[in-house]
């Protein structure tokens, strides 16, 4: 049997986007067979190893709003970010554990990067080649780095913990193409975010007197709801509402006040995940925003596959990105610029008189399974076939 370290700073019970995944590909590299152990920061995570972390923002306090300033300062100054400390608080530690686990592949999830940083260091000293699961690109992603000094040392550093990877997997074709332009040879395939049936078995959808629009995620000045909260306001003949679920970045209840809609629009708090998935289920409509800038085209949004699987309709204010590469393929889904105002008002207005129709269209069965877990984990162990060799490191990046 293989024996596999899982090197992942994010781990549950910490409820950042995208964690889920990695509980959900140790599930299956389990079930396939090989032998992994998962070591995070993370206090309190079930059957995982966790490891102190020494690093100043590890308090959670620097999420705050009131020292988000200062928070993002500390990024600029840090290379590759804040959670190198805890890299490099506990390399011997890892070390010890690679030998005496006898460790055959390291798999290391990014971001943060400090942890490909790492993985890199082990596989010199060690000799144990190792996977990268790349969430999202490093360089092609809004940075605070962007334009100062830090810029080439982030280059360095991309270059490599990818060179000497012995494969690289990402959550879209997009950031997979772009790595592979950029450093012919490597070895990149694509591994999709999915969903768990089994987590939405015993939930339920109700149709409820009012036409219920639903938006799960972290607000942003990027993720605003300005431009489907103006298409809303002129809507108020009809009865919607508008449930928004998650942490506000921005003051929405100005936005809400302006547009009149006090008594449409209902802002819930951060909830535990299995209470944001029955909430997917129990809405008409749910609500995808991507918001345009650097690096939108390579967003795909873990939360898009939580979407399909609750099995409702699904209304995508998105630019040209990855997250619209998948639903453009789907039943039961609108997709609209951001922007484009009259057409989310018309998309809406539409959706609603099916639903007073009872013919709200959803995606298929056919068209979601790919995303299902069971099948992601099938792509995941063709992909970690070859990846037991001593990698060959590659030459840099084009350009």
């Amino acid at each position: 049997m293989k024996n596999i370290l899982f090197l992942s700073y994010y781990f549950p019970p910490h409820s950042k986007p995208g964690v889920k995944r990695g509980p959900r590909l140790v599930k299956y590299l389990r079930q396939m067979g090989y032998r992994v152990t998962v070591v995070t920061k993370e206090v309190g995570a079930k059957g995982v190893i966790s490891l102190p972390s020494p690093e100043p923002t590890s308090s959670g306090e620097f999420v705050k709003r009131k020292v988000r300033l200062l928070y993002r300062f500390l990024k600029q100054i840090f290379f590759p970010d804040t959670k190198l400390f805890w890299s490099l608080f506990n390399y011997h530690k890892l070390k010890g554990l690679i030998g005496g686990l006898r460790v055959d592949l390291i798999i290391a999830s990014a971001p943060p990067y400090s942890t490909l940083l790492c993985a890199y260091l082990l596989s010199l000293t060690t000799g144990k080649p190792y996977v990268i699961d790349l969430r999202d690109p490093w360089l092609e992603t809004p940075l605070p780095y962007e334009g100062n000094s830090l810029r080439w040392l982030h280059r360095w550093g991309e270059r490599k913990s990818l060179s000497h990877a012995r494969l690289i997997i990402t959550v879209n074709e997009r950031i997979s193409q772009n790595l592979r332009e950029r450093y012919p040879g490597l070895v990149v395939k694509t591994i999709t975010h999915g969903f768990e049936p089994d987590d939405f078995r015993r939930l339920r959808y109700e149709r409820g007197r009012r036409f219920r629009i639903c938006w799960v995620g972290t607000i942003t000045e990027r993720r605003t709801p300005r431009f489907i909260l103006e298409a809303l306001s002129g809507l108020v003949d009809l009865e919607w509402e508008l449930w928004l679920v998650g942490e506000k970045w921005i003051d929405v209840q100005e936005l809400i006040s302006q547009y009149g809609l006090q008594e449409k629009v209902r802002l819930i708090g951060r909830v535990p995940y299995p209470k944001a998935l029955r909430y997917m289920v129990e809405s008409d409509l749910l609500w995808l925003m991507v918001g345009r800038g650097k690096g939108a085209q390579f967003v795909s949004s873990s939360k898009l596959f939580d979407y399909l699987g609750s099995g409702s309709p699904i209304l995508a204010t998105i630019p040209d990105c990855a997250a619209r590469d998948v639903l453009q393929r789907m039943t039961g889904v609108r997709i609209i610029e951001p922007e484009d105002i009259e057409g989310i008002r018309e998309a809406i207005r539409e959706l609603y008189g099916l639903w007073e129709e009872d013919r709200l269209p959803i995606p298929r069965a056919e068209e979601v399974a790919p995303y299902r877990m069971e099948n992601v984990g099938r792509t995941l162990m063709q992909c970690l076939s070859n990846s037991f060799d001593p990698p060959e490191i590659l030459k840099g990046p084009k350009g």
